[in-house]
């Protein structure tokens, strides 16, 4: 009887907070504040924003945190709030801008601790203390900040920028604090606990809003300002959920309008230069700048490469036109700001987080520099009804003519607030890592340069302080799992696997040492885990993925009309089946039949090449195999015999005859793994660190065998592959 009672008593509450939810869920336009109200209502006039609706269930996401643990609202609260941006970029400090202008008409600061905030970063107001932090960029300084914003001192972070989001999420996922994001473009790609369709699908703790780009209005506009545009170039960071969702976006526009658009990967600020470069020299007629904090950080790289070669840019993110873009087609992100700050001050003034919607909003902002008209190589037109729309305009001569935003708060970048002491190696201590790998082969020992030459750089000298047990399968994947078990039950410090079968390996056989990978194509198909952030606790590392878009593109510039490739590789190795599917699907695309010859070891290499020799292939591509890359003299042999052109993806090879190579520079590969093993090493988990991808294109050419073949270089390739090389690490001739 006390039990059906106590199911009764169960159930009513249940409905009554089922029917509470339904209620603040409808009633979500009218307790919005007046300017909230306001602005949305622009959106929607712009039919920007998506529709809402606030109809659907309250918050049923498993979740260890709770609403009713989260800081609550009280009259006399003084809120500890925490603006935390990823660098120092014009759209984030407009963001940081609009929040602190959202929190000073609110009531939660005063006019002068406005001022403060965005001068000196940090100010106490009659209802809240502000502090900004600025990560600069750096992983590092970014998982340190977040973990001190969840310490206990905060109750509630804005966050501004994917990057930050996903940073902050992780070192909350308890929900010590409250942490509302803006700057984000597509944060249900950003966040796998969000589901796109869902409002309130979301941890109690997580709210914000999402501001996609206009990448389909950006397209359609610079199509309208040159009709005759025919192929648009885009680099990009691959591993920046917010671009690969706008890029998808372009991909549909830019086929129905009949654009071919032409992308370039660039995992790192530094490699952004040869993305560029990539693109230009496959004829992009104008360059598209997305939402991608890695393209973004070095956009005066690639406005000063397009100028020259007569190519203009435009851009998602205002205000790039003052840094040489053509034009702008973005949101407002001060508006931005305040549309984020203002679900912030809801919450302070007692809104329950769990029970806000996460939506789509974009206040559309246009900016236009006329003066990029110049020396381009193809004319291009503003029409009058577009200058009319502008926001800002710029004349012939690079003067603002119009700004409609000049009264505006000016925005002010921080300096990253100092993260804690940088550790260093103990004294007296010798740290111990077991360094395993494939085979000797010109690649992976490019990575082992690179990597004790950084760890040294770190502290970490071989024969002082450090002791690397160095292990290698000659060639066998057979050979792999005794080594990592003997390794696993030693008593080195770390783990280090080169290579893909010997990173796939420990991630299913280690179980008592962490593990910190490098020289490997792609740590998912090796086993790493579901994404670079959703991982195994005790690995972690370096992805060094090809740009195997590109190397389709040189073997068509080496062999005009090119209708077959053929290819060798081992079936088993992850790696390998990864890129050869990627370069299939590639090839397809663009009418090129893959000749596909297996190999299981490299006994077989041999005879499997005279098989693919036999099948006539008009060039031969071998990607970064661990198997044909330890038989690759045999390799060679038959396709000399045959002349049959080969290309590789491991530019190292490149001195025993292939004629070309596009890969990527492994001895940057060790110094970014290096880098990692150092933090573990001093302590830092594994868990904690995200896998990271760095691959800086490369393009080689060896002219001595083209000659022989009588293959003639485009001057396009000569171009490309001068601007690519990196520069010749120290002690290296």
């Amino acid at each position: 009887m006390v039990a059906e009672s106590f199911r009764s008593l169960i159930l009513g509450i249940t409905l009554i907070a089922v029917v509470s939810a339904l209620i603040l869920a409808r009633d979500w336009n009218n307790r919005t504040s007046v300017k909230m109200a306001r602005l949305q209502a622009e959106e929607r006039a712009r039919k920007a924003a998506t529709p809402r609706d606030n109809t659907l269930p309250a918050n049923t996401l498993d979740t260890n945190a709770t609403a009713s643990s989260l800081p609550r609202h009280a009259p006399d609260k003084v809120w500890r709030i925490a603006i935390f941006q990823h660098g120092s970029m014009a759209v984030l400090d407009e963001i940081a801008n609009g929040m602190v202008d959202e929190l000073t008409s609110a009531g939660f600061l005063k006019e002068e601790q406005r001022k403060q905030v965005l001068s000196t970063g940090y100010a106490e107001g009659p209802r809240c203390t502000v502090r900004r932090l600025n990560a600069q960029m750096d992983a590092n300084t970014t998982q340190a900040i977040a973990a001190q914003l969840t310490s206990g001192d905060y109750d509630l972070v804005l966050t501004i920028s994917t990057l930050s989001l996903q940073a902050m999420h992780r070192a909350n996922s308890k929900g010590e604090v409250i942490q509302v994001f803006a700057g984000v473009a597509d944060p249900w790609g950003a966040l796998p606990e969000l589901r796109r369709g869902e409002p309130l699908r979301h941890p109690p703790h997580l709210v914000g809003i999402g501001s996609m780009q206009p990448v389909d209005q950006g397209l359609r506009l610079a199509k309208k300002l040159r009709p005759e545009l025919a192929k648009v170039g885009v680099p990009y960071n691959t591993s920046e959920a917010n671009a690969v969702a706008q890029i998808a976006i372009a991909r549909a526009t830019c086929k129905e309008l009949g654009i071919t658009l032409l992308e370039a990967n660039a995992e790192a600020p530094t490699a952004v230069q040869d993305a560029v470069l990539s693109l230009l020299s496959r004829g992009a007629e104008a360059i598209l700048i997305p939402g991608d904090i890695t393209a973004l950080s070095a956009a005066d790289v690639i406005v000063r490469f397009s100028q020259q070669a007569g190519v203009p840019v435009f851009t998602l993110i205002p205000p790039n036109v003052k840094r040489g873009a053509l034009f702008d087609l973005g949101a407002d992100y001060f508006r931005v700001g305040q549309l984020g700050a203002g679900l912030a001050v809801e919450i302070m003034n007692g809104r329950d987080p769990a029970a806000i919607p996460i939506e789509n909003v974009m206040p559309e902002q246009l900016m236009i520099n006329k003066k990029a008209l110049a020396d381009l190589k193809e004319p291009w037109t503003i029409p009058d009804d577009i200058l009319e729309k502008a926001a800002l305009v710029m004349d012939e001569t690079g003067k603002i003519v119009r700004d409609n935003l000049a009264n505006r708060p000016k925005a002010v970048s921080l300096p990253a607030k100092p993260a804690a002491p940088a550790r260093k190696p103990e004294p007296g201590r010798t740290y111990k890592v077991g360094l395993l790998y494939f085979g000797p082969e010109p690649g992976v020992e490019n990575c082992m340069r690179g990597l004790m030459d950084e760890l040294k750089r770190q502290g970490f000298t071989e024969g002082v302080n450090l002791e690397m047990r160095r292990l290698h399968a000659a060639g066998e994947i057979s050979t792999i799992p005794a080594l990592i078990s003997q390794l696993d039950n030693s008593d080195v410090d770390v783990i280090m696997p080169l290579s893909t079968p010997c990173v796939s390996a420990a991630c299913s056989l280690v179980r008592n040492k962490p593990v910190v990978f490098s020289y490997c194509y792609d740590p998912i198909a090796a086993g790493a885990g579901k994404s670079f952030t959703d991982k195994l606790e005790r690995v972690t590392g370096i992805g060094s993925f090809p740009p195997l878009e590109d190397t389709v593109t040189v073997l068509q510039q080496l062999v005009p009309d090119l209708k077959t490739v053929g290819t060798l590789y081992n079936p088993g190795e992850a790696n390998s089946v990864k890129a050869v599917a990627v370069a299939r699907e590639i090839m397809q695309k663009r009418g090129i039949t893959l000749l596909e010859t297996p190999a299981s070891n490299t006994a077989e290499v041999h005879q499997a090449a005279q098989a693919l020799a036999g099948k006539s292939p008009q060039v031969v591509w071998i990607t970064g195999d661990n198997t044909a890359q330890q038989a690759f003299p045999a390799i060679m042999r038959v396709m000399t015999d045959s002349r049959i052109p080969v290309v590789v993806n491991d530019i190292e090879e490149l001195p025993h005859g292939p004629v070309a190579g596009v890969g990527v520079g492994f001895y940057e590969s060790g110094t970014a793994g290096a880098q990692v093993l150092a933090r573990v090493l001093l302590g830092e988990k594994t868990a904690d660190i995200p896998i990271t991808n760095v691959s800086r294109k490369l393009v080689s050419i060896n002219d001595k065998a083209a000659a022989e073949l009588g293959i003639a270089i485009p001057e396009s390739l000569r171009r490309e592959a001068a601007a690519t090389q990196l520069p010749v690490p120290a002690g290296q001739k």
